[in-house]
């Protein structure tokens, strides 16, 4: 049952909702856009002023009397903070209140490097990153961790797959929340991705999918505007969902999944195993310099009408057709967004995807789904931020703009 308090503070966060999608509002306008009376915006706005929360910013334009006060939400009282943790390293990036991106690096990790050693530097990175933007101490509010693993979000991380397994189990909400003193949430990196989606497309983004092919393939799902996750935090693998009965031995110990025929490494390796083989390809002069092949590479030769690359790029698309097709029959979103630096960038290959998952799914016209495409090298580290961001303009639990 909600308290009085309560209350206070849920309307408090629609009123900073609200001056977060505008440039600068009135307090009339903040009352009719969160549908509170005017007093009740007066004295929350008075308070956030006072906390510096808020600040005043000009005069809107009269239309007879005294002209009312233009408020603005004072995006740098307050940062938040992102990291994803991935096999081959990590990205720290930090934003203000307003979403505006102040700092992104990413750093290399050796093989095997101990958890222990990666979080340390993580905390060593996010302390510089601070001095150097000049932040004081207590204005970050919140820390947003991502992994590619199977992730306990009250407790700590589940790993899924053994190329994970070292963080099972690491105390990585204690240990950020002692050294910093701030707020900290973990999560499935794919899981933050689809809210980082849904902050780019808006409030239409309420029950969709987000497919992410890199390394391997992964996403989000989104139902009714908020991260399904399911039952044992597994929900989105649809990189393991079975494409060949007695295909390819899979890093989860299955055969022929998705992953093993539709992600980076494996339009790679087969485009890879086709060159040892002796084929010719553009490939070869584009690598002639001894460094190995790469997607920009493959997407190259396809745009080049080289015949290996078409022919690995239109098989992938082919399997991932397939899969895609049953992900819209099995969850029946309004939008799929697919996340494929060689999907969106290999001419015209996401436009034949769609024609092809659109006639897949055809039920005499009742699935209607628009298939958008995007390529952000960011995505798991702007989910990273755009999970903090959610909690704190949602949440009061452990809210430092509530105090």
């Amino acid at each position: 049952m909600k308290t009085t308090s309560d209350i206070r503070k849920q309307n408090i966060l629609s009123v900073l909702r609200a001056l977060g999608r505008q440039e600068h509002m009135t307090k009339n306008d903040v009352a009719v856009e969160t549908g509170l009376t005017v007093m009740t915006v007066n004295t929350l706005m008075n308070g956030l002023l006072a906390g510096g929360i808020i600040a005043e910013d000009g005069s809107a334009d009269s239309v007879g009397g005294r002209p009312a006060s233009l408020y603005r939400l004072n995006a740098e009282s307050y940062f938040v903070a992102g990291v994803d943790i991935h096999l081959d390293g990590f990205a720290l990036q930090i934003r203000d209140l307003g979403m505006r991106r102040l700092y992104l690096e990413n750093f290399p990790v050796v093989k095997e490097e101990s958890s222990e050693s990666v979080l340390t530097r993580v905390r060593d990175a996010l302390k510089r990153a601070l001095q150097a933007l000049s932040i004081r101490p207590g204005a970050l509010l919140c820390i947003g961790v991502v992994f590619p693993a199977v992730v306990d979000t009250e407790e700590g991380l589940h790993s899924l797959f053994q190329h994970s397994r070292m963080w099972e189990k690491s105390p990585v909400k204690e240990f950020l929340k002692r050294e910093f003193g701030a707020k900290v949430l973990v999560e499935k990196d794919t899981y933050a991705s689809v809210l980082c989606l849904k902050r780019q497309y808006g409030d239409e983004l309420r029950n969709a999918i987000s497919v992410i092919i890199k390394g391997g393939i992964g996403g989000g799902i989104l139902v009714d505007g908020r991260i399904f996750r399911g039952e044992n935090g597994v929900a989105g693998e649809f990189g393991h969902m079975c494409m060949e009965k007695d295909g390819l031995e899979c890093r989860c110990g299955n055969y022929g999944c998705l992953e093993m025929y539709a992600s980076d490494i494996a339009i790679l390796s087969r485009a890879q195993e086709r060159l040892r083989s002796g084929e010719e390809s553009a490939l070869l002069a584009l690598s002639s310099g001894g460094s190995p092949i790469d997607v920009d590479m493959l997407v190259k030769g396809y745009n080049g009408n080289d015949r290996l690359c078409r022919e690995v790029l239109d098989t992938a698309a082919d399997y991932l057709c397939e899969g895609l097709s049953n992900i819209v029959k099995l969850y029946d979103p309004s939008h799929v967004i697919l996340e494929s630096v060689w999907v969106k960038n290999a001419d015209g290959l996401f436009e034949k995807i769609g024609r092809e998952v659109s006639k897949k799914c055809n039920f005499q016209g009742k699935i209607r789904v628009q298939l958008h495409s995007s390529a952000d090298k960011d995505i798991h580290v702007n989910g990273a931020v755009n999970l903090v961001y959610e909690d704190v303009m949602n949440s009061i639990e452990d809210n430092p703009l509530l105090a």
